[in-house]
């Protein structure tokens, strides 16, 4: 399932032939154990349905979000409804990948791309993980489901695959069964690994997405909090939206206009991907 991915990362020449390797290897890793990490999320998808949360949660509580535990730079998980109520029965299903994978390259990343290698692992492990969660037919619970790391704020949501306030289900927490998707077709892997780029929400970085249809294709760009399109018939952008700048939220409001134009294309059958 990485295999576009991968060539993607590759083909930019933005990364060492070192960190590709390690990369690679990794990816292969969490591949070979897709099947039987697969067995488990069909379990845990069944027993977090909505309905059941009634006989799972304390008497106290009235949280629908399923959240899955991870450490910083840990690719382990464990399910829990709350930060004291770890599930024993699934707790690290999937477990950390070190000490687990035999590297064919041996050589260490340098210093200097440190920080790009556990951010495209970041992105990576959530590309994985959510894609299985959604051949799993997750969204069937009903119910908010995300990551967090470290006790954090910071959460990545399979129901639309995308990070912390930017998700639409962020703040989903009225005690009701929802729709657990935000799509109406299944995601491939290299679109959902275009979602877990954090960089949305930061007004100093440039986004640009490609969606492509038929025999066509349309480019969606975010630059400093401004959104512009432009067709494969048009030779200029053409700007969307522009938020009103005075207010300190404005990263925020351009970033989910940037992200609802988005679902909009892909409900639309648009398939989406990083543009180099």
């Amino acid at each position: 399932m990485f295999e576009k991915i991968i060539q993607r990362l590759a083909s930019t020449n933005d990364y060492s032939e070192d960190l590709i390797l390690k990369v690679e290897d990794i990816c292969n890793y969490w591949s070979s154990i897709s099947d039987s990490t697969s067995s488990k999320l069909k379990e845990i998808v069944e027993k977090y349905q909505y309905e059941n949360l009634k006989n799972i949660r304390r008497d106290d509580s009235q949280t629908t979000h399923l959240e899955f535990w991870k450490d910083i730079g840990i690719f382990s998980l464990s399910p829990a409804l709350e930060d004291h109520d770890i599930d024993d029965d699934f707790m690290l299903f999937i477990e950390d990948f070190h000490g687990k994978i035999n590297f064919s390259n041996v050589n260490e990343i340098e210093d200097e791309e440190l920080d790009i290698y556990y951010e495209l692992l970041d992105r990576l492990f959530y590309t994985w993980i959510s894609f299985l969660w959604q051949e799993c037919d997750g969204s069937r619970s009903g119910i908010p489901t995300c990551t967090v790391e470290n006790n954090s704020i910071r959460m990545f949501y399979f129901n639309d695959f995308l990070f912390d306030n930017i998700s639409s289900f962020h703040n989903e927490w009225f005690d009701k069964r929802i729709d657990g998707t935000a799509f109406n077709r299944k995601l491939a892997p290299e679109e959902i690994f275009a979602r877990t780029n954090r960089n949305i929400k930061r007004a100093n970085k440039t986004i640009n997405w490609i969606f492509e249809r038929d025999h066509e294709h349309i480019e969606l760009t975010i630059n400093n909090n401004v959104t512009s399109i432009k067709n494969s018939d048009q030779s200029e952008e053409e700007v969307l939206h522009e938020p009103n700048t005075n207010y300190d939220n404005s990263h925020e409001v351009a970033a989910k206009y940037f992200i609802e134009r988005s679902n909009e294309l892909i409900n639309d059958n648009w398939k989406l991907k990083e543009k180099k």
